[in-house]
């Protein structure tokens, strides 16, 4: 256990693991985020999905996807496709549903490393 000899060095070390925890968790969630995506996105050719990994900026925390037919796709109800049987339009508000425990528990385990 961490011990401290005064209230600020104590909340200077807080600050400190905050900080790098948010740095660390903004990026970790937003990869996973991500990757949480592929379940519920329509896929062909994977274009779309794949647009992610080079428009994303997950260090600020941003997934975003690229292509011509997402907004179409999204907000509208469509079959699924070939490739994906489970796609649903507003995937982002079912993958939210899914996995926003598990965001939680990624976000807690790394706050745990940093305090280290």
């Amino acid at each position: 256990m961490k011990k401290f000899t005064s209230h600020q060095q104590a909340n200077s070390w807080l600050k400190k693991v905050a900080q790098k925890t948010l740095i660390d968790s903004v990026r970790a969630v937003s990869q996973q985020a991500y990757k949480d995506c592929e379940e519920y996105i329509p896929y062909d050719l994977g274009t779309m999905y794949q647009s992610g990994t080079i428009h994303s900026d997950f260090n600020r925390g941003i997934v975003t996807l690229v292509a011509p037919q997402v907004r179409r796709l999204y907000y509208r109800d469509f079959n699924a496709g070939v490739g994906n049987k489970k796609a649903i339009p507003f995937w982002w508000e079912r993958v939210k549903k899914d996995n926003y425990r598990k965001w939680v528990t990624l976000t807690a385990t790394i706050f745990n490393i940093n305090k280290r």
